[in-house]
């Protein structure tokens, strides 16, 4: 499978359907279902800019499928329970077929984004998609979790612990996430012991002795959480 299609056509994807429409014509796809002008408009959007990130002559049929392809699953999605999983499932199924055009069309052509990357260990383009994944998306996906798990008067108190629950396992997750970086060898970790305010860092050098010589000792170092933590 070609990685930088597959991202171009991602990027694509991200932009229109998130960028490229705004609340009011997504409220009168849901109100108007497939009677919405707006409905097939967005939806040719998304194969023209699916074109433009890859501008191969060969590649304007898979354009035009992937613009067929989401007008059939966004009309099918005004019509399925409005929630996360209405979400969840909208975007993976966007994604699946993007991962199947991708893998049916083969080109050797340089795209636009390939211009872009550095050819270094720093993506730019991959830098943009996490970008644009944690403006719109992120906010939209964290809002459809948050009321999910929101507590009404006739809902009980299990709603919170659940809720708690996740958001506790989410936090650990991004922890240890970046305290096991396999693929760095010495991590310097900054303790906040001066003041509430100072955030705790993980970096890959050290910028400053950062705790006073009277704690020295008092916490444990970086080789002691190590051995602990491969224990």
């Amino acid at each position: 499978m070609n990685s930088w299609l597959f991202l171009s056509l991602i990027l694509a994807h991200v932009i229109g359907d998130f960028y490229l429409q705004n609340d009011k014509y997504c409220a009168q796809k849901e109100e108007r279902k497939f009677k919405s002008w707006f409905l097939y408009v967005h939806s040719l959007i998304i194969g023209v800019v699916s074109w433009v990130v890859v501008p191969v002559y060969e590649f304007r049929f898979y354009a035009l499928a992937i613009a067929f392809s989401h007008l059939v699953i966004d009309v099918i999605k005004t019509y399925s329970p409005k929630g996360l999983w209405n979400f969840v499932i909208d975007q993976i199924v966007h994604w699946a077929i993007l991962i199947i055009v991708t893998s049916s069309f083969d080109t050797t052509t340089k795209l636009p984004i390939q211009s872009m990357d550095c050819n270094g260990s720093f993506s730019i383009p991959l830098f943009i998609l996490a970008i644009l994944l944690c403006i719109k998306p992120a906010n939209i996906l964290i809002k459809l979790v948050l009321k999910k798990y929101q507590v009404g008067e006739t809902q009980s108190c299990e709603n919170i612990k659940n809720a708690g629950a996740l958001i506790g396992n989410l936090e650990r997750i991004l922890t240890i996430g970046l305290l096991i970086c396999k693929s760095k060898d010495r991590i310097e970790a900054q303790y906040a012991l001066e003041s509430s305010s100072q955030p705790i860092s993980i970096s890959e050098y050290e910028l400053e002795k950062f705790y006073p010589e009277k704690l020295e000792g008092t916490i444990p170092s970086i080789e002691e959480i190590e051995k602990k933590l491969n224990a």
